[in-house]
């Protein structure tokens, strides 16, 4: 989400682990210093930079239409474009195996049943 705050003056919710990288694109985006941008964002967790990158294309979005059209903007998307936008989903083939005893039915994959 983004709101003009003052003339040329913008406050950007992001989610990401990488505020000053939102910043910095907003900035240059919009032709402002990076001082006239503010992104906010909740603590995230995970690492290695995976929610660094992704949050781009969507802060840059929400801070353009808000410029142009003075109004806050939230970007939502739906799930096929958000997958087609960030990515990181590889396909993949995955092999298991199940074992499940006939007698009470519990998985007995990883060793032998034991009865309780």
């Amino acid at each position: 989400m983004c709101t003009e705050t003052q003339k040329n003056v913008f406050v950007i919710h992001a989610s990401t682990q990488s505020a000053a990288t939102i910043q910095d694109m907003a900035a240059k985006l919009l032709g402002v210093p990076n001082s006239h941008v503010t992104v906010k964002n909740n603590l995230l967790g995970g690492g290695f930079g995976g929610k660094e990158p992704q949050s781009i294309p969507v802060a840059a979005v929400a801070s353009f239409a808000c410029a142009a059209t003075g109004r806050p903007v939230r970007v939502m998307n739906d799930r096929q474009i958000d997958m087609k936008m960030i990515g990181k989903r590889h396909a993949m083939i995955g092999k298991y195996r199940v074992c499940i005893d006939k007698e009470s039915g519990n998985d007995c994959s990883n060793g032998p049943c034991s009865r309780r």
